[in-house]
């Protein structure tokens, strides 16, 4: 009955599908870690294979890495030996504390080397990201047009990733008449 009525909804089983989807980059594991947009994420995962070719030789012995351009606090890996995606952390993320995507860390950067900085550091960046993520006051973003635009997508895709939560939150009780 309700297929006849609603459709057929397909459920994918696999819940890392959202992994699998995501665009892969090739990287080297190094000693620190994994380098992507000039963050270094690093995780214990990444232990067994740090300074080792990857055996898939369409990537020229680098590993494949997924890259979520909406969020790049983090970044996903998956073992080889058993599939599994591990998230590897940007080593700064702790001092934003937020998602940020990749149009806020090239504002900062830009930021960044507009004020003098040649090559800027990770802790600057991380200081300029919380900074534009956190610390503008309303004042600041009605001045700057490109700060106001930024914070503003920032805050609609904060509130898409919080909107699932709430959903799941939500006890389901009698419809409503």
């Amino acid at each position: 009955e309700a297929v006849a009525r609603a459709g057929f909804l397909y459920v994918p089983r696999d819940p890392d599908l959202h992994l699998r989807l995501l665009p892969v980059q090739a990287r080297v594991i190094g000693r620190a870690g994994v380098g992507i947009a000039g963050l270094t994420y690093d995780s214990p995962a990444l232990d067994r294979y740090r300074q080792t070719r990857s055996p898939l030789s369409a990537l020229d012995g680098k590993w494949p890495i997924r890259v979520d351009r909406r969020d790049l606090g983090r970044v996903w890996f998956q073992d080889p030996r058993d599939e599994r995606f591990h998230e590897l952390c940007w080593r700064h993320a702790r001092a934003v504390a937020r998602p940020f995507g990749g149009s806020a860390l090239a504002y900062v950067k830009r930021l960044l080397v507009e004020s003098g900085m040649q090559r800027p550091s990770e802790e600057e960046i991380a200081t300029g990201l919380a900074k534009l993520l956190h610390e503008l006051s309303d004042e600041d973003l009605f001045r700057d047009r490109r700060a106001r635009r930024e914070a503003v997508r920032q805050a609609v895709i904060s509130e898409q990733r919080r909107t699932p939560a709430r959903a799941q939150e939500k006890p389901a009780g009698p419809p409503q008449p």
